[in-house]
């Protein structure tokens, strides 16, 4: 299992956390924790771009409209089950703390 967990301090774009797209089934989980006395708004992207073969500046993303859009104060999770090449979290506002992303995917 591949578990991935950054401590975001600041704001902007997280490093991005890559997917093994070809993984089948395609099972990854993404946990937003807004650690306690941290007051933060967010958002939980996602692409299909290869993130090792495309050049930064070309790489698309996409705002997971459904579970944890832009704008989101509380913590939270989403469950894929159809293929991501990577996620990131993209923080807006951030005081009093800091944020931990936390990224799981099991291999077959």
């Amino acid at each position: 299992m591949n578990l991935v967990n950054q401590v975001i301090t600041t704001t902007g774009a997280a490093t991005p956390v890559a997917l093994d797209w070809l993984a089948n089934p395609f099972n990854a989980t993404v946990q937003v924790v807004i650690v306690s006395g941290a007051t933060a708004t967010y958002g939980v992207e996602y692409t299909l771009d290869n993130i090792m073969t495309t050049p930064t500046a070309s790489v698309r993303w996409t705002s997971d409209a459904g579970s944890l859009p832009p704008g989101t104060t509380a913590s939270g999770n989403i469950s894929y089950t159809s293929p991501r090449a990577a996620v990131r979290c993209n923080v807006t506002a951030l005081t009093g703390g800091n944020i931990e992303f936390k990224v799981a995917q099991g291999t077959q």
